[in-house]
């Protein structure tokens, strides 16, 4: 037995249930690409890692990260006053310095001036 078509072959390539077939394949992979790489942003949010630096009047600094201090003269540390992480403020005495060759060279123009010129 032979069935005939109810709508003719043109009408239905025109219809919507013909035009969703054809496109729904496409919006449904595009849809699992958009929701993949999506989930893969949120879970490499935690993967990815970043160093952080924040700079503010000394409160806040990191272990890692070594803070120069700079001394005038050149000279040996008898007695050093820091803990780490410790608060010190402007002023404070850090470390103290023994210069001898500062002191020679002192004592030497002291004893320049002191003696008269001719």
């Amino acid at each position: 037995m032979d069935m005939n078509p109810v709508f003719p072959s043109e009408i239905i390539k025109q219809s919507v249930e013909s035009h969703f077939s054809r496109f729904n394949t496409k919006t449904n992979l595009l849809y699992i690409v958009v929701v993949t790489f999506f989930i893969g942003a949120v879970i490499s949010l935690f993967l990815i890692k970043t160093e952080i630096s924040v700079q503010s009047r000394g409160i806040i600094r990191s272990s890692a990260e070594s803070v120069p201090v700079n001394s005038p003269v050149v000279a040996e540390i008898i007695k050093s006053s820091v803990n780490e992480n410790m608060h010190v403020q402007k002023g404070d005495t850090l470390l103290q310095l023994k210069c001898g060759k500062l002191d020679k060279q002192i004592l030497l123009l002291k004893n320049l001036i002191a003696v008269p010129f001719l």
